[in-house]
């Protein structure tokens, strides 16, 4: 191999190592918050609220561990949205109105869905 191939190889690995951990690591944190959204909608649909509310308080706090990385890589728009459902979501739950709530919940998970899946390269996203 020329000095020419190993820079090469050498940047590529550089170029693809991080790539893979910021899509291992936005792959398991949208399933981490996609359970935590499923724990919320199974309390609210038994109106078990209590149980709802801690729920919600627990992926708040997952949300609010992860928002500062990932605000880092990605539209600050999607994120800003995720935020402002996640408030409305938390006011809902709290006065217990169960339609709204879960109305609401279902779009926390499609935002948190589809902002994982763009993180994720595919042909979709490259193109």
């Amino acid at each position: 191999m020329t000095k020419n191939h190993i820079l090469l190889v050498i940047l590529l690995i550089l170029i693809i190592l991080p790539s893979a951990g910021v899509t291992l690591y936005f792959g398991a944190s949208t399933q981490v918050l996609l359970e935590l959204t499923d724990r919320v909608l199974a309390s609210i649909e038994e109106e078990d609220w209590q149980t709802a509310e801690g729920a919600m308080t627990d992926l708040r706090g997952a949300w609010e561990e992860r928002k500062n990385l990932w605000s880092l890589l990605m539209d600050h728009r999607e994120l800003h949205d995720l935020e402002l459902v996640m408030a409305r979501t938390q006011e809902l739950v709290t006065v217990r109105d169960r339609t709204n709530a879960l109305a609401e919940l279902q779009a926390v998970r499609v935002l948190i869905k589809n902002i994982g899946e763009r993180q994720i390269p595919n042909l979709v996203n490259i193109l």
